[in-house]
């Protein structure tokens, strides 16, 4: 019962996302849409069509960031989601980073793992505790739990220290020893930026 009610939370929470972020979006025609890169774009796309998903695409623009967002959150096809989900993570826009942080709560635990991985590529700091919160779900799969220490890594903040040291005692040797780099990774920043002052 507990996993029907949670699966039913987590895909509520993707659609507010997608809705909050189609309702703060102007205009996608505006200068200021979202194109996504050639090289993700032909990966995408060789995706979708494998999948038979038709990927519309705005003329010469190029596909647009709610068009990935859509094949993201949809349900025609796994390969295709799973190519547009990492597609969101080599995006910068904070609509990306938002629909992220949904999906870390999917029911499909790649989706977690890799909405966890594009988070600490997004580079948004606003997902350090979000992800904190991946590494205290004790029932969490170990490659879920491993991505979100890697990207908290890639964040470097110092709020994620305390959870990241703990999960460095973590039974498993793969969360071990990514909470171990994740905390070399903030050290390493951490005397730089001391150098360079």
């Amino acid at each position: 019962m507990s996993k029907r009610r949670n699966r039913t939370i987590g895909a509520l929470l993707i659609l507010l996302v997608v809705a909050a972020c189609a309702a703060a979006t102007p205009a996608l025609a505006e200068p200021r849409a979202c194109r996504v890169p050639d090289h993700l774009q032909r990966r995408l796309q060789a995706t979708c069509s494998l999948e038979k998903i038709a990927l519309p695409l705005v003329t010469e623009q190029g596909l647009e960031l709610t068009q990935v967002m859509v094949v993201a959150t949809g349900k025609e096809g796994q390969g295709a989601r799973y190519c547009a989900i990492y597609t969101l993570g080599e995006l910068r826009d904070p609509r990306a980073a938002e629909l992220l942080k949904a999906m870390l709560h999917d029911p499909d635990p790649n989706v977690r793992r890799m909405a966890a991985h594009g988070l600490g590529k997004q580079g948004d700091r606003s997902a350090v505790m979000p992800l904190v919160e991946v590494l205290c779900r004790q029932r969490e799969r170990v490659a879920v739990r491993s991505a979100a220490a890697a990207s908290l890594g890639k964040l470097g903040d110092r709020r994620a220290v305390g959870m990241l040291t703990y999960c460095a005692g973590d039974r498993s040797g793969w969360m071990r020893s990514e909470a171990l780099k994740a905390l070399s990774q903030m050290e390493q920043a951490q005397q730089m930026q001391r150098a360079g002052r």
